[in-house]
């Protein structure tokens, strides 16, 4: 049970720590996703 609890300890910390990083990439990913689902409604609108 300890070593199990120790791991999730680690990966606790592992994930608060990578947190800021996910949320930096996952902004301009999720924008840029959006713009791509966005663009084929637009273009007839351009034309």
């Amino acid at each position: 049970m300890l070593p199990f609890a120790v791991m999730q300890f680690g990966l606790v910390l592992t994930g608060a720590g990578a947190a800021p990083f996910i949320s930096a990439l996952a902004i301009p990913t999720g924008v840029l996703s959006l713009v791509l689902c966005a663009v084929p409604w637009l273009m007839p609108l351009s034309q």
